[in-house]
C-alpha cells in the first residue's frame, strides 16, 4: 500500500488520540498502528469508532522489553515511515519505578523499534521535562532545574 505508514504510542491518550485524528486528515496517510496494552483494547475500540479502517491496534506495552513485540510482530507491520512516541506516565507523583519503566526504558524500547523498522522517530514530551525551570526551555537545557 502506498502512502505514509505510522506507529503511534500513547494513541489512546489525551494527546495521542488527537494526533491519530490529525494523521488521518493528512491526504497521504495509509495506515496508523496504535500501540495499545491488551487491557486497553476496549478503550481503543471505543476511540476507533471515530476513526476509519486505516487505524489498527498493535498489542504491546511500553513497560515490556522491546515493547512486548516479537520479531514477527515487527515484520507484520511492513514498511513503517514514522514512529510517533507520545506514550508515557505523565503523573509526576507516580512511583519512580513505574515512571522509569514507562518513560525511560519504554522510550529506549521505542527508539529500538524505530531503528528496527528503519523509521523516522518523533518524540513528544510533556512540559515536565523542564523540571522547575520557568521561561523558554529548549533541547539544550535538559540538565537545567532538574530538582523534582
Amino acid at each position: 500500500m502506498t502512502g505514509m505508514h505510522y506507529v503511534v504510542t500513547g494513541g489512546t491518550g489525551f494527546i495521542g488520540r488527537r494526533l491519530v485524528t490529525r494523521l488521518l486528515d493528512l491526504p497521504d496517510t495509509a495506515a496508523v498502528h496504535v500501540l495499545v496494552r491488551r487491557q486497553s483494547l476496549g478503550r481503543f475500540e471505543r476511540l476507533a469508532q471515530q476513526w476509519d479502517e486505516r487505524v489498527c491496534p498493535l498489542v504491546g506495552d511500553l513497560t515490556e522489553p522491546a515493547l512486548g513485540l516479537s520479531d514477527a510482530d515487527a515484520a507484520d507491520l511492513g514498511d513503517i515511515d514514522h514512529v510517533v512516541h507520545c506514550g508515557a506516565i505523565y503523573d509526576i507523583t507516580a512511583a519512580e519505578d513505574r515512571q522509569r519503566a514507562a518513560n525511560v526504558e519504554g522510550t529506549a524500547s521505542v527508539i529500538g523499534l524505530a531503528a528496527r523498522l528503519d523509521a523516522t522517530l518523533h518524540h513528544l514530551s510533556s512540559i515536565a521535562v523542564a523540571g522547575t525551570y520557568r521561561g523558554v526551555f529548549s533541547e539544550d537545557d535538559i540538565d537545567v532545574a532538574q530538582d523534582l
